[in-house]
């Protein structure tokens, strides 16, 4: 059974939230992408030629000028999954933001000639721009996970981001839902008046969730965060940032859960490299240099 309403924790300033969202709360799309950075091919597959500011910049740039959308943090074995399905591969090209999450799509990119790809972890790009809502007064849903992650997600959140406002969340359950189930969530999150969706159902069912849920979402921008969730609330650890920066965090992983990770590592990692050398990358129409991205 789906977990009930009073589950959802709904900040006490809910009201003031719904009032002040209600402004920058566009309509879905019409089709359009806007293009707003240059993005580079892999494998068939858009990623953003962005670092961590640029991309917390763009954004705060997508709410302020109600480009409603939503955004996807890939790593390579996301990628690979959407080279493989033409649907999921046209959620990720067609987001405003596909971020690079792992050092091999960045690796990728900047022997492509861009010069300011640079990692943008889930873990870390999700309390970035949770650091941004709380500055701007945007409030937040999170959905996925389970109540226990959830709860003590929710708890670290508020505990290290003051002034942090959740409109709301929900855990749907571990099965596949129906057309009631489906809906009601739609209009739970909708009417929370939240500016920021936070989806946490794994890679690749929350992109393709994304997918095919923005066209019914007014919520301004929404995330496919993936084991963020986790991470955030304390329930996983991750790798020292020398291994981060270094392309190993996924052995540090490996390590901490042998048994469900290793037939992935096993596949993901001679795949994506015998891919890139039959398939090099190549810069997209943009400049390589976008002037609006600065190492951090």
């Amino acid at each position: 059974m789906s977990a009930p309403e009073q589950h959802g924790v709904v900040h006490s300033d809910r009201k003031a939230t719904e009032m002040t969202t209600a402004q920058h709360q566009p309509q879905p799309p019409q089709g359009s992408v806007i293009r707003t950075h240059s993005r580079v091919d892999i494998m068939g597959v858009h990623i953003s030629c962005v670092n961590m500011r640029r991309a917390v910049s763009l954004v705060e740039e997508s709410v302020d000028g109600e480009h409603h959308g939503y955004v996807c943090v890939s790593d390579a074995n996301a990628l690979l999954h959407a080279r493989d399905d033409q649907s999921l591969r046209g959620v990720l090209n067609e987001s405003l933001l596909t971020v690079p999450d792992g050092m091999p799509l960045v690796w990728s990119g900047r022997w492509a000639g861009s010069h300011v790809i640079d990692r943008v972890p889930g873990p870390e790009f999700m309390p970035a721009v949770l650091r941004l809502s709380a500055a701007r007064g945007w409030s937040n849903y999170f959905l996925g996970g389970d109540e226990e992650t959830m709860q003590a997600l929710i708890a670290r959140l508020h505990g290290s981001i003051p002034g942090l406002k959740v409109a709301g969340w929900h855990c749907p359950p571990f099965r596949a839902l129906s057309e009631e189930e489906d809906e009601e969530i739609v209009e739970r999150i909708n009417a929370s008046g939240a500016t920021f969706l936070w989806v946490g159902l794994g890679a690749p069912k929350q992109e393709a969730w994304l997918g095919s849920h923005n066209h019914r979402l007014t919520v301004p921008v929404s995330f496919g965060v993936g084991g963020a969730f986790a991470m955030n609330a304390g329930t996983v650890g991750r790798a020292p940032r020398w291994m981060q920066r270094s392309g190993l965090e996924w052995s540090y992983r490996l390590l901490q859960e042998p048994k469900r990770l290793w037939p992935r590592y096993s596949k993901v990692i001679p795949r994506f490299l015998a891919g890139i050398v039959g398939d090099p990358p190549h810069l997209l129409t943009g400049p390589s240099r976008d002037p609006g991205a600065r190492t951090p």
